[in-house]
């Protein structure tokens, strides 16, 4: 597809997800998508063949980290810090996106296995190799298999969305997932400071 056509899907994906946040998926209209964009209907259509398509590589955004990104996490004090920072992009993305936007991803899902949500391949190695760090820094005191304990940590991040959709955003998420976290991962007491993982 080449750099433009990905740079155009991203565009597609990121306009698609403000609108149905804004208005609500079932009241945005591939057109109202083109229109926003500036693109004709034939773009949309090279890239997704349905407005729910958009959706399928929902998680897929966050998952090149940009260079600042990948400074941010080099620079953090120690290795634990190092980790949370691994797991923050897709938090922060999908808490912008909103609950609207995930709940359509569930249904999605729900109806037919479209991947949304199986682990990334390229996030999940440099969260393993951090999490091989902080083992043996004793940051983490779980020492578990590194790929299972990230394994499970992602199903944690994708269970927290879930809730927080359920609940219309009536929690803190990302306080309560780094919570979460803390204790999954049995993350030495000195460095811990994630909120109450037990959410209303």
């Amino acid at each position: 597809m080449g750099k433009k056509g990905d740079e155009t899907k991203s565009l597609i994906v990121a306009k698609a997800i403000e609108l149905f946040r804004e208005r609500g998926y079932d009241q945005v209209t591939i057109e109202d998508i083109c229109r926003e964009l500036n693109i004709v209907r034939g773009t949309f259509y090279y890239h997704f063949r349905t407005k729910d398509e958009v959706l399928f590589g929902f998680y897929e955004e966050p998952e090149a980290f940009t260079v600042e990104h990948v400074s941010a996490i080099f620079a953090a004090d120690n290795y634990w810090e190092q980790l949370w920072l691994s797991y923050l992009p897709f938090l922060e993305y999908t808490q912008k996106a909103g609950a609207e936007v995930l709940s359509q991803c569930m249904r999605s899902n729900l109806n037919e296995n479209r991947g949304t949500f199986d682990p990334r391949v390229a996030s999940s190695a440099i969260s393993v190799e951090i999490i091989k760090k902080c083992q043996a820094a004793d940051q983490i005191r779980n020492k578990a298999d590194p790929a299972t304990l990230n394994f499970i940590a992602i199903q944690l991040l994708i269970a927290y969305d879930f809730r927080w959709a359920i609940l219309k955003e009536g929690f803190e998420k990302i306080s309560a997932m780094r919570g979460a976290l803390e204790i999954l991962f049995d993350v030495d007491l000195a460095l811990r400071n994630g909120g109450n993982p037990i959410t209303s």
